[in-house]
This record gives C-alpha cells, structure tokens and sequence, in this order.
C-alpha cells in the first residue's frame, strides 16, 4: 500500500497545483474566509477495518482549494470523489464530482467560522448538507439528508500511519 499511497499523493498534488483559479484574491480585497485548516493528507480513524478512507486537500489559491476522497480496499481504490471549494461572485461553493456522474453537484456555503463550514443544496437527494470542522488534530465531516446522516473523523495521515 505504501507504493500506491506515495504515487497518488504526488499524482494529487500535481494535479491540484495545475488547476485555474476561479476568481483571483485581488476581486475580493475584504474576503475573511480561510479555510487552510482544511489543507492536509487526512485518514479516517473512525471506520472498520475492511477499508480505509482518505481525504487530500491542497490550497490552490486564495479562493479556491481542491480535495479528493477516495476509499481502499487493500490495494483496490473502491470509491472516490473530487471536490472544489472555490469563491465565486462572493459565494463560497463545495463542487463535488462522484462516481456515475459526470456532473459536479453544487452546495453553497450557508455558515463559516475560523474552523468550520456548512454547505448546502437543498435540490440534491443525498447528502442535503455536509459540514466540516475542525477539533485540534482532527478533520470532522457530516453528511446527511434528513434522517439520514454519517459522521467522518480523520487524523493526519502521517501521524496516523507512524503511531501504529
């Protein structure tokens, strides 16, 4: 697993520096919002051990950061997803793209503070909501739809994978 890790990490990282941005910081001289706290190579602790999940994030610009989850099974990738979170005409937006569509589904950020986030989209069928936050060392997500809902914790990938 370590040959495949150190690839898609580069692979990831490439492709995130080779991005446009959508909007140059120079459009918003009053923007607040970062979300740096987001930037990192994340693992789920919080799942079986059948597979493993993970999460990258890089910072492409000031206004925008690109993510991609993806969820192992021994040496098999079994699912993943690119997402943008990018400021576009003042409006903060998650675009996700997932296996079987070809589309990004947009959610628009509702709420925000120094370390979390809400986005939503209340026209998609599943997940309506996704949030993000930040507890010391950890990456928190939740996604859900009415009363249909997973939560995520993750810890940085190389303190996770030197403590074992």
């Amino acid at each position: 697993m370590k040959k495949f890790l150190f690839p898609a990490m580069l692979l990831f990282a490439l492709n995130a520096c080779n991005q446009k941005t959508t909007e140059s910081a120079e459009n918003y001289p009053n923007k607040r919002e970062n979300f740096d706290w987001l930037i990192g190579n994340w693992k789920q602790i919080n799942e079986d051990t059948k597979t493993e999940t993970f999460e990258f994030w890089a910072k492409i610009s000031e206004t925008q950061y690109a993510g991609h989850g993806f969820v192992m099974s021994g040496k098999d990738t079994t699912w993943q997803e690119k997402m943008d979170l990018s400021l576009s005409d003042s409006t903060w937006t998650m675009s996700i793209v997932t296996p079987g569509n070809e589309d990004m589904v947009k959610f628009e950020m509702t709420t925000y503070s120094d370390s979390t986030f809400n986005v939503e989209n209340p026209k998609h069928d599943f997940p309506k909501l996704i949030k993000y936050w930040k507890t010391k060392d950890k990456l928190n997500a939740s996604v859900q739809a009415k009363a249909k809902r997973f939560r995520l914790s993750f810890q940085d990938f190389k303190y996770y994978y030197f403590k074992k």
